[in-house]
């Protein structure tokens, strides 16, 4: 089988080693577009289509883009990746002490069928000095994050105090959901 990875994440194409050992990875041609307000779950989806049908794939037996947002539901906000080091500050700040949504939407083509489906993981965050928020942001590992932190890095882990659900969604694909698609069609 030949897969296509559409993905300029670096930790995604880590965790699609776990699902298919050989793979092409591109870059998606497609503009993301901002959230308005609505169904969070239709906006993740729509952006992971929108990265799927940015790329040629016809040469692919299976082709998977993805998109992940952190989303704090009690004020219908998304957190997208900081601007600058003033805008991560900003974001881990608004985060601490609170629940926090990290949603993923997939979109998978395989088989000749598209399949969409999204992960959602609930995150805690524990509440630090400000110079810890200011020394992780110094180190520049937050500044291609959703949200501003990642669960895997040495900062992240003690930012983040409990999480409900898939801790690989956090990290930014939902292995086992995309596996259970898969599975069929790839051999192991």
């Amino acid at each position: 089988m030949r897969c296509l990875l559409v993905s300029t994440s670096p930790r995604r194409k880590e965790l699609f080693r776990y699902i298919c050992d050989e793979f092409d990875v591109v870059s998606p041609h497609y503009e993301e577009e901002p959230y308005n307000g609505g169904d969070i779950n239709e906006f993740v989806l729509r952006q992971a289509k929108g990265k799927l049908d940015s790329v040629t794939w016809e040469n692919y037996d299976v082709v998977v883009a993805s998109d992940t947002v952190v989303y704090i539901p009690s004020s219908d906000m998304l957190l997208g990746k900081p601007k600058d080091e003033k805008d991560a500050v900003f974001m881990l700040k608004m985060l601490m002490g609170r629940t926090h949504s990290v949603i993923t939407g997939v979109a998978i083509k395989v088989d000749g069928k598209l399949h969409l489906i999204h992960e959602t993981t609930q995150v805690k965050f524990r509440i630090v000095p400000d110079k810890f928020i200011e020394e992780y942001v110094s180190t520049g590992l937050p500044l291609d994050k959703a949200g501003a932190y990642g669960i895997q890095d040495s900062y992240g882990a003690i930012l983040v105090e409990s999480i409900i659900g898939d801790y690989y969604n956090v990290v930014g694909f939902p292995v086992g959901r995309v596996w259970e698609i898969l599975s069929p069609y790839i051999a192991s």
